[in-house]
C-alpha cells in the first residue's frame, strides 16, 4: 500500500508497508535522526539483526510497519505493533530535516484508520515526559493521557514515560501488560 503525502514545504513523501530488503532504509533513518531525537524515539536496536526481526514480523502480519521516503532517502519510521492484539502499540519516528512539516499527524492518523479497519479496540502509545510537542500531536488526534509506565527501551534501559491511549470501540479499556518491543 503506498500513499503519497505533500509537507508544509511542498516536497512530496512517498509512503509504504516495510518490506523484505528494507534493511539499509532503516539504517539511513536512524542515521538522519539527532541524538536528542534517538533518545525520544528508540523503539529498538538499528542493528541488523534487530531489524531483520522487525522486517519478518511486519510480513508476518504481526506488526504494521512503514516508511516514508523523500526520494531515495527514509525520512520516516512508523508503526502499529503487536497488530492483531486487542490494542497495539503505536509509535512514529521522522528525521530531524522533516520534522515541523506536518507528516506526524498524517502518520498517526493513517495509524489509527489502519487499527480501525483492523478491528483493534483500541491503540496505545508512550512518548517521554518532556517531549511536549509529541504528547500535543497526540492530544489533538485523540489520545488521552491515562498514567506513567515503565516502558522498555530498545537499548534494554527502563524509562518512565507517558501512556496514552485512543479507544476505538466502546468501552474499549488500554492493555494491562508492560510496554516492550515485541520479540
Amino acid at each position: 500500500m503506498k500513499k503519497e503525502w505533500l509537507t508544509k514545504s511542498r516536497k512530496t513523501i512517498i509512503t509504504r508497508l516495510v518490506c523484505s530488503g528494507d534493511n539499509e532504509h532503516f539504517l539511513t533513518f536512524y542515521g538522519g535522526l539527532s541524538s536528542e531525537s534517538r533518545s525520544r524515539f528508540n523503539p529498538h536496536l538499528f542493528i541488523e539483526e534487530v531489524i531483520a526481526r522487525r522486517i519478518e514480523r511486519c510480513e508476518l502480519g504481526l506488526d504494521r510497519c512503514y516508511l516514508a521516503f523523500f526520494g531515495k532517502d527514509a525520512i520516516g519510521y512508523f508503526f502499529l505493533w503487536n497488530y492483531n492484539e486487542r490494542v497495539p502499540i503505536l509509535g512514529i519516528g521522522i528525521v530531524d530535516a522533516f520534522q515541523g512539516e506536518g507528516l506526524g499527524r498524517k502518520f498517526v492518523n493513517l495509524l489509527i484508520e489502519d487499527a480501525r479497519t483492523n478491528g483493534n479496540d483500541g491503540v496505545e502509545l508512550t512518548t517521554m515526559p518532556d517531549n511536549h510537542s509529541a504528547f500535543a500531536l497526540y492530544e489533538k488526534c485523540g489520545f488521552k493521557y491515562y498514567k506513567d509506565v515503565e516502558n522498555i527501551a530498545g537499548d534494554g534501559r527502563t524509562e518512565i514515560e507517558r501512556a496514552m491511549f485512543l479507544p476505538l470501540k466502546p468501552d474499549a479499556l488500554p492493555m494491562s501488560k508492560p510496554h516492550r518491543t515485541p520479540d
